[in-house]
């Protein structure tokens, strides 16, 4: 029984048990013993309910696969495994070794990372894992940017590190350079 609109005659004359629903613009009654009215109705809001379900689950599974793939970047080790499976001794400490941002002369901090790792008398492998930790900044941006299993020994390990900070090498002047300078 369709109800005319500013008729409130009418709607009072409908039954206390029936409910009122608006689809497609126009008010309509609907008798909760005969389910059969609403079963197109209901399965509609089913199906958006799944549609929203799925969108909600869809974007979150896109969203953790971008986490873990962040993630797995930051875990990626430029390291050889060969290098990775040897165990550092526990005893085995940096030194307080200072931290290389990639600002100052990277030859300077090469240079004290040796000094004090062979005071301990500590093998390639060692200065291969331990290296990476005085990284900060720019310096551990990059290292981490590296393809993963790259480094294979300390020598190359050191060539590209210092190649890579190049620039920021403070460059010794000789005499006779100044006297050139007008």
């Amino acid at each position: 029984m369709l109800i005319e609109k500013g008729t409130p005659e009418k709607e009072k004359d409908l039954p206390e048990s029936s409910i009122r629903q608006k689809t497609k613009g126009k008010e309509r009654e609907e008798d909760p013993d005969n389910p059969s009215q609403t079963e197109g109705e209901e399965s509609e809001k089913e199906e958006r309910v799944e549609d929203l379900s799925l969108s909600f689950l869809e974007e979150h599974l896109r969203l953790s696969y971008e986490k873990i793939k962040a993630h797995n970047s930051i875990l990626q080790n430029p390291l050889a495994k060969s290098l990775l499976r040897t165990q550092v001794p526990p005893n085995l400490s940096p030194l307080g070794l200072p931290t290389y941002d990639g600002t100052s002369d990277p030859t300077d901090h090469l240079s004290t990372f040796m000094l004090k790792m062979q005071l301990i008398n500590a093998a390639d492998v060692y200065l291969c894992k331990a290296f990476p930790v005085t990284f900060g900044g720019q310096c551990r941006t990059l290292y981490t940017s590296l393809p993963e299993g790259i480094i294979e020994k300390f020598e190359q390990f050191a060539t590209l590190f210092s190649s890579n900070f190049a620039s920021q090498r403070i460059r010794k002047l000789a005499i006779s350079a100044l006297i050139n300078c007008k």
